[in-house]
């Protein structure tokens, strides 16, 4: 058995949980099951069942892992296979500060006083 971080062969075992048993690498120090749960088919099939849109839950309870699992599986997949666009020309963007200014303004405005006023018009 080797190492699933380093490929060391250096391997002890390391103790059982719920009857799986663990593996310690002498190298790293990394511990882990012996069993191939995590394989590349279940993890491809999941990204399959993702870019058809079923959600990260569902895929997680069709396939027995954790919805964190199935997450973590597709952004490994997208860093790997998908590169972000570069932006061609100028990129515009719009901010809109009022907000901001309305929010910490603390004082309220008196629109009656504001309507008496005789405004004219030229």
């Amino acid at each position: 058995m080797k190492c699933i971080k380093c490929n060391s062969v250096k391997v002890v075992k390391n103790g059982s949980k719920f009857g799986t048993p663990y593996l310690k690498c002498k190298e790293c120090n990394a511990q882990f099951c012996e069993s191939s749960r995590n394989s590349e088919t279940a993890q491809q099939f999941a990204v399959v069942l993702y870019c058809v849109g079923l959600s990260l839950r569902t895929i997680g309870a069709l396939l027995e892992y954790s919805n964190v699992a199935i997450l973590n599986w597709v952004r490994d997949f997208a860093k790997v296979h998908y590169h972000k666009p570069i932006p061609k020309g100028d990129i515009v963007l719009e901010l809109d500060e009022m907000w901001h200014f309305i929010e910490q303004k603390k004082q309220s405005v008196d629109l009656e006083s504001v309507l008496s006023h005789n405004w004219t018009t030229y």
